[in-house]
Parts: structure tokens; C-alpha cells; sequence
């Protein structure tokens, strides 16, 4: 699982996003900002939405972990902190996404 959110993110970063890195390789920008605003808004939309299914699916048992991963990607996710804070919190919102669907796949046993 870890290795499909890596791979999302740097796919992101790089062609989607065009990243660009400060001297000591951290993201300072990005070449497209629109992007990153619309693919944060439709990763959050897609969590909360999974985040939902996982609640049901597991009685509320996931909703404290999964909760915990969406505060931590919206405090991230405006302009006013930096572009690397902003990668992490898409990163974030696709990982709730990806551990919500991972629960109720289980709780369901399929």
C-alpha cells in the first residue's frame, strides 16, 4: 500500500504538479498550482467519502485513526504554509483514502 502512495505522490509531484526544488531538494512551488489545489480538494472529497464507508463498514472502530490522518492534511493544505507542507497534505488525504478502503475491504472479509 505505501508503495502506490509513493508512487502517486512523485508521479504527481513531478508530471502533474511540476514541482520545483529548493537548493536543498525540498518542493519551494509549483509549476501548477490549479492542479494542486483541485487535486487536494477531490482527495479530501474521496476520503471523507471512504472515510464514511470505513465508519460503517467497521462500526466506528477506524474512524479515530483515519480522523487523524484528515486534521493533519487539512491544517496543510492552504497557501499560507509551504509547498511541501501542501504535497504532504494531498499525500495525507490519499492515504486516508487508501486506509479506509483497506478497512472496510477486511471488515467485510472480501
Amino acid at each position: 500500500m505505501r508503495t502506490v502512495s509513493d508512487s502517486s505522490v512523485l508521479i504527481a509531484k513531478y508530471y502533474s504538479l511540476s514541482a520545483r526544488l529548493d537548493e536543498h531538494g525540498r518542493v519551494s512551488g509549483f509549476g501548477n498550482e490549479a492542479a494542486l489545489q483541485r487535486m487536494t480538494e477531490m482527495a479530501e472529497q474521496e476520503a471523507l467519502h471512504t472515510l464514511g464507508e470505513a465508519d460503517a463498514a467497521t462500526a466506528g472502530t477506524s474512524t479515530p485513526m483515519l480522523a487523524t490522518l484528515l486534521d493533519a492534511a487539512r491544517r496543510n493544505r492552504d497557501a499560507s504554509v509551504s509547498a511541501d507542507d501542501r504535497l504532504m497534505a494531498l499525500t495525507l488525504f490519499w492515504d486516508a483514502t487508501l486506509n479506509a478502503r483497506l478497512m472496510s475491504q477486511l471488515a467485510l472479509g472480501r
